[in-house]
């Protein structure tokens, strides 16, 4: 696989990474001593039992993608920060949205309908962000008519 290539797969690993973190805080951050939980969207009970392995999973992707990054970088191969960071933030805001949607606290329908509603719009936006860097950094084509 090409250096280029592996550096794009690593950001997506990283992504996914960053998104599964994002949600684990959510879930880690809540109060579980609600006695009738009042949930927008019931959250998948495996992923909230097993949340301490999600987060040494996540925790263990971003450590070897931040080494074979480092290794990346001594060959010059990595992907441009201005698209690799929204493709990042992405993920973050993937995994934040559904630790919201999933929330039991009261008024978690409060933030689950706004992110319902503004959610796909900031995904939109980031990844308009990413395109229009990454067509930015390819440079201007050269048309031959």
């Amino acid at each position: 696989m090409p250096a280029r290539s592996a550096a794009w797969v690593l950001v997506a690993a990283v992504s996914a990474a960053c998104g599964a973190l994002a949600w684990n805080l959510g879930v880690t951050l809540e109060d579980r001593s609600i006695v009738e939980p009042d949930f927008l969207w019931r959250p998948n009970e495996t992923l909230v039992e097993q949340r301490f392995l999600v987060m040494a999973v996540a925790s263990a992707v971003i450590a070897v993608a931040c080494l074979l990054f480092a290794r990346l970088r001594r060959i010059g191969a990595l992907p441009e920060p201005a698209v690799a960071v929204p493709v990042l933030l992405i993920g973050v805001v993937i995994g934040g949205s559904y630790s919201v949607v999933t929330a039991p606290t009261i008024g978690a329908n409060i933030g689950g309908g706004i992110v319902l509603m503004f959610g796909p719009f900031v995904l939109l936006g980031l990844v308009f962000v990413a395109v229009r860097a990454a067509r930015a950094a390819r440079g201007p084509r050269s048309s031959t008519t």
